[in-house]
């Protein structure tokens, strides 16, 4: 079977149908204050109740968490699968069975998951990349990112809030800090889209429960996934080409043009009229210390001077001639690849 080119990496699943027999494999949580007295999480039909906060079970296909709410069940379908392949959509019955039947054998007799509702979505894409994830940086920092928190960890970037995330990772990374296990594919890139909550769901996905999730396919997802991608990946504006320059003022003058444009990636825009970042600053200033005296003269605070320098420092850590790889052909390569 080849492995579609998305699938789900998580699933949170709201479950209303449900019965709870021993539960003693679940860890019972009781914070509270000597005068609150602890909200009934289960009712059993002799009238007995569980009072607490929650109880939870973490199996080894799926986490199970009891609270005033219900039950929630989260588990990933691609890895119950393959431990990094995506799988089939039309796999995930099979997943379900086999969920609700580590759930009976650890004191929840009867699980309905067919019925439930979604509460977390995670689809995934995943390519092998030209280059180390870390080359990509400049791809990630391009991406439109409003009211979003932006973080980066090395082999992980994410962006997102409360409600949805976009998170790239180093898949090869992540598999042998867990496993110490070395994959064959060379720099694995995972793109994730992550709808984190039920009203999320609801208000941008065409499902919101498990019987009209599996009423779509591969396809369907795929579509999903490069809706939410290109949303967040902004094409470059169109570039104005610049002319090898003869002197400091007329690099100046042309760096001083994209500022102008009063775009959040101007940089980025800037840098891609150049064959690579050496290449823009031994073309167009001679050196680095030229290069900062440009961005030091075409109006910029003192902050945004700091943060572009910072932006620089970073390139070259990661560029160089050899390489031949502008920002421009790694767009190119990053649009293909999880955008097309």
């Amino acid at each position: 079977m080849t492995s579609p080119v998305v699938g789900i990496d998580k699933l949170r699943l709201s479950v209303s149908e449900y019965e709870l027999g021993s539960n003693h494999n679940f860890t019972v949580v009781q914070n509270h204050h000597k005068d609150n007295k602890l909200e009934a999480i289960y009712r059993y039909k002799n009238g007995n109740e569980i009072r607490a906060n929650k109880m939870y079970y973490n199996g080894k296909l799926a986490n199970y968490t009891i609270n005033r709410y219900g039950l929630k069940v989260e588990f990933n379908p691609n890895k119950i699968i393959h431990n990094y392949k995506n799988a089939n959509l039309s796999r995930l019955p099979e997943t379900l069975k086999m969920i609700e039947k580590e759930a009976a054998d650890n004191g929840l007799p009867y699980v309905s998951l067919s019925t439930s509702t979604l509460s977390r979505v995670d689809v995934c894409r995943q390519s092998e990349m030209d280059g180390i994830f870390q080359s990509y940086l400049p791809i990630f920092m391009s991406l439109n990112a409003s009211r979003k928190l932006t973080r980066d960890y090395g082999t992980t970037y994410s962006m997102g809030n409360k409600s949805n995330e976009l998170t790239f990772y180093d898949k090869g990374a992540e598999i042998f800090d867990k496993h110490n296990q070395i994959i064959p594919e060379s720099n694995l890139m995972r793109c994730e889209a992550r709808w984190k909550n039920a009203k999320a769901i609801k208000s941008s996905l065409p499902f919101n429960s498990i019987e009209t999730l599996l009423k779509h396919d591969d396809d369907d997802l795929h579509a999903i996934h490069r809706a939410y991608i290109t949303k967040h990946l902004k094409r470059k504006a169109k570039v104005i080409q610049l002319s090898k320059h003869n002197n400091l003022h007329a690099s100046i003058t042309g760096m001083k043009e994209f500022f102008n444009l009063g775009k959040r990636d101007w940089l980025i825009q800037y840098l891609c009229t150049f064959i690579d970042i050496e290449a823009a600053i031994e073309n167009e200033f001679d050196s680095y210390s030229n290069y900062l005296l440009a961005l030091d003269n075409i109006g910029m605070s003192r902050h945004q001077f700091r943060r572009e320098k910072e932006k620089m420092e970073k390139y070259i850590q990661l560029f160089s001639k050899k390489s031949n790889s502008s920002i421009d052909t790694l767009f190119n390569e990053f649009y293909q690849k999880f955008a097309s």
